[in-house]
């Protein structure tokens, strides 16, 4: 996730507007791409190596120094031109090795211990990555683009690495206000509401990825007809609808489901149910809040979205500390809205204010 830094996104966009007939213009976005990606799997990859070095076990060390190449391979991926050309599918077909090799490795980490089970998880690891780039190079030459070296100019790189930075800073809060939730919960509710909060976001989380996805195939039309010179915010959410309507669905479907789990079953999983309906919110909230992100991203504004997610993440975490002592794990499901819709009001405004005939000259990675 740090390596990519959002470039995956920024390569997409890039790629979306390019003209696939120009190979110089065509490729440069992922040749100044990687060279932000190199520069952040460097740092990275010393600090692996440094703690490697005083790393407590075995199995730590060695698989840590087995594992940083992919550090490097990760640097060259170009998912992201496959999400541009609308091929989302076959980079997510590309990258099951990713998934597979360290699988199948734990296999034979079992019938080993310390550094011989590192050493086979983490060459696994690395395989994986090395593999899957291996396939979505491949699919691109089938596709009929082989790959052409462009010297990316150093307006390309400078521009690229503050973009990075922005998606990165985008990115980050989701994960921070989790984490944090998670310790909150843990600090004023205890140890039995923690582990019913892990399990409704964990199911909660995982029907967002679906969303995910779907958000991410329908990212290149957005870039193009959000080019258009007739653009608006009415066109921004209905080229997203079919994510939002999932999101719709999929919240509904978990509202019912907690509330008849919490009303059929035995105690000990009718405080799940209850808990899992009080989040289900939030996927709806979350997916909105997405396709304005997403908005920002089309239009080369990223450093918008970066904004918008470091003020839901204080948002959320307010409410949640301000609220959960006097309605338990609702405040913290209440603080996950509160986060969604401080971050989408700024950028419902930031959008709003221009998003008709917006044309951000060389935004993102173009």
């Amino acid at each position: 996730m740090i390596v990519d830094a959002g470039a995956q996104t920024l390569l997409a966009r890039a790629i979306a507007l390019a003209d696939a007939g120009e190979r110089d213009g065509f490729w440069r976005p992922y040749w100044a791409i990687c060279v932000t990606r190199l520069i952040l799997a460097a740092l990275l990859g010393t600090l692996g190596f440094c703690y490697a070095l005083t790393a407590p076990d075995e199995f730590s060390r060695h698989y840590i120094f087995a594992a940083l190449p992919l550090l490097l391979i990760c640097s060259f991926t170009p998912s992201g031109m496959l999400d541009g050309l609308q091929r989302s599918g076959l980079a997510g077909l590309a990258n099951i090795p990713v998934f597979l090799m360290p699988a199948l490795a734990l296999l034979v980490a079992t019938l080993t211990v310390g550094a011989e089970a590192g050493i086979a998880l983490g060459l696994a690891t690395s395989l994986g990555y090395a593999i899957a780039l291996a396939c979505q190079f491949a699919i691109l030459v089938w596709l009929g683009y082989r790959p052409h070296w462009v010297r990316p100019g150093r307006e390309d790189v400078l521009r690229t690495a503050r973009d990075s930075a922005a998606m990165l800073l985008a990115a980050l809060p989701g994960q921070a206000l989790f984490r944090l939730q998670i310790l909150l919960c843990n600090l004023l509710l205890g140890t039995t509401a923690t582990a019913l909060f892990l399990y409704a976001r964990q199911i909660t989380a995982a029907f967002s990825q679906i969303l995910h996805f779907l958000r991410r195939a329908e990212f290149p039309s957005l870039v193009q007809h959000l080019e258009d010179a007739d653009a608006s915010l009415p066109t921004l959410f209905k080229l997203q609808k079919r994510g939002t309507s999932v999101a719709l669905c999929t919240s509904v479907f978990l509202l019912i489901a907690g509330m008849l789990v919490g009303t059929f079953f035995q105690p000990i999983i009718t405080d799940a149910g209850h808990v899992l309906a009080l989040f289900s919110a939030g996927v709806l909230t979350g997916a909105v809040y997405m396709a304005m992100s997403q908005g920002a991203f089309a239009l080369g504004r990223p450093h918008h979205a970066a904004v918008a997610a470091n003020l839901g993440l204080l948002a959320g975490l307010a409410v949640s500390v301000a609220v959960s002592p006097m309605i338990g794990l609702a405040g913290f499901a209440v603080g996950e809205v509160a986060a969604h819709l401080v971050g989408g009001a700024y950028l419902f405004r930031c959008l709003g204010a221009g998003v008709r005939g917006a044309r951000v000259a060389g935004g993102g990675a173009s």
